[in-house]
């Protein structure tokens, strides 16, 4: 397949649902004039005028550049509709909200994290600069540990900031939790500086259920943030995103970026 045609085949794929990629690789295989057959002929068979010129534009790709046969484009659709299912049945992205509702249906930030720490069965990961009144997550990280899991916690602290928290995110975990979970923070010799000597924050926030649910947001981990504050975020369940985010942060700590805290 030459690289325009495979190029037209992404991008259409990427249009249009598996339904239509099987609906237009069955009217290719059916088609008896083959490759010389007009492509708004064709085209014309969709009712949808936007899946109609997605359609047109393919064809006139592959009838004027490609050698391929109308069987192996069909193949190439075909295929391409498999990995489309194959993606929706073990991916998903959902949009995560806080703040003032509207008419899309976009996950609560609330829900979605404690989803994330439900779903954990081996290892649940949470990082945050700040965190405050937390009493729903606190009692679903105390359900984590009763089955098994090791949970482990990244939190800014007021002393490796350089003051510019003035609280340790863990606080808010409470003693007789802190005690049963990993702490790490970020050190300060091991953080960059800016030209005026600023060192870094650990500003990310997100939560990591072994390496199969990401929730990354805008959102800290207090109450206002979950709830009232304008906070968006993705909730990413399968693919390589959970993956990567559990590498990277075992990465971290082995090279000492990441360290347990010794309080």
């Amino acid at each position: 397949m030459t690289p325009e045609l495979r190029a037209a085949v992404v991008d259409f794929a990427r249009q249009v649902t598996p339904e239509t990629l099987d609906r237009l690789a069955d009217e290719l295989g059916g088609d008896a004039s083959g490759q010389e057959a007009q492509p708004e002929r064709i085209g014309a068979r969709f009712a949808d005028p936007h899946v109609r010129h997605a359609v047109v534009r393919l064809l006139a790709t592959w009838s004027q550049r490609a050698p391929e046969t109308g069987s192996m484009l069909a193949e190439s659709l075909r295929t391409m509709a498999a990995a489309s299912r194959w993606r929706d049945e073990h991916e998903r992205v959902d949009l995560v909200w806080s703040g003032p509702r509207s008419g899309e249906a976009l996950r609560r930030s609330d829900e979605a994290l404690l989803q994330v720490v439900h779903a954990a069965r081996h290892r649940l990961s949470i990082v945050t600069f700040a965190a405050y009144r937390i009493e729903s997550v606190a009692a679903a990280l105390r359900e984590a540990l009763a089955r098994g899991v090791t949970v482990r916690f990244f939190g800014e602290t007021e002393s490796q900031s350089d003051g510019r928290l003035s609280r340790d995110a863990a606080a808010a975990l409470g003693r007789s939790l802190a005690d049963r979970i990993e702490i790490y923070e970020w050190p300060r010799d091991r953080r960059p500086a800016d030209a005026s000597g600023r060192r870094g924050l650990l500003h990310a926030k997100f939560a990591l259920a072994d390496e199969s649910v990401l929730f990354v947001s805008s959102a800290n981990l207090t109450e206002a943030a979950l709830d009232a504050n304008m906070e968006l975020g993705v909730l990413l369940t399968g693919g390589r995103a959970p993956v990567a985010a559990r590498a990277h942060l075992d990465q971290l700590i082995a090279e000492g970026v990441l360290r347990l805290s010794v309080s």
